[in-house]
């Protein structure tokens, strides 16, 4: 089975290539790197074009669109949604390949942190929870081609909890504990913790009030 691991991008220039070089350290045959440059004015699209196969550029800035551009790009069988500024384990591929041949349609894996934030420790142990007990996945996620249906573009965020929502009953679901992603916190350490994880827990619950 051959993995698209899909990478929306925009104005990453500082974080692509240590996302990309996670992703590589995986080391698996029959896998494609696809860059969604979207809306960039840095140096991003340089960078992709020297350490991927296949990179793209849209205009507009929409990490919605660029995840949608880069599936109907996508030659492989299972759809990887990976984030630029996002590390993995050395297991992460492998794990959502073998997840798919054992039946899986869709998933994510177990997120950890990247600092010792406390507010932050908690998001993530909330977050994943509700992924590993409601199927609400999260940006770095995995479908198969076949089950895959496009983002909502006319969000700006919470997009992937969304798809999670539309998704839950429609395929094998499986949340991955032996692997794991681990988000960059920078705009976190911007804007404050606290205040930034307070806006995430208000749109999410609008989000889930509307289904």
């Amino acid at each position: 089975m051959k993995l698209s691991i899909i990478i929306p991008v925009h104005n990453e220039e500082k974080t692509l290539k240590k996302t990309i070089d996670y992703l590589n350290l995986n080391n698996i045959k029959n896998k494609e790197l696809i860059v969604v440059c979207n809306g960039c004015t840095d140096g991003s699209e340089k960078i992709a074009k020297k350490l991927t196969q296949k990179t793209y550029s849209t205009p507009i800035a929409s990490v919605s669109r660029a995840r949608n551009y880069g599936a109907k790009k996508a030659t492989g069988d299972i759809l990887v949604f990976h984030d630029a500024d996002t590390a993995c384990s050395k297991n992460y591929l492998k794990a959502i390949r073998k997840a798919v041949q054992k039946g899986y349609d869709f998933g994510c894996a177990r997120q950890i942190p990247e600092t010792n934030n406390i507010w932050y420790k908690i998001l993530l142990k909330v977050a994943n929870y509700n992924s590993e007990k409601k199927k609400i996945f999260h940006g770095n996620c995995f479908m198969t081609k076949k089950i895959f249906e496009p983002y909502n573009s006319n969000l700006t965020s919470f997009e992937d909890t969304e798809l999670a929502l539309r998704l839950k009953n429609k395929g094998n679901y499986i949340y991955l504990k032996n692997c794991w992603i681990r988000p960059s916190e920078r705009s976190f350490r911007k804007n404050g913790y606290f205040l930034g994880i307070m806006k995430i827990i208000i749109k999410g619950a609008l989000i889930l009030m509307r289904k």
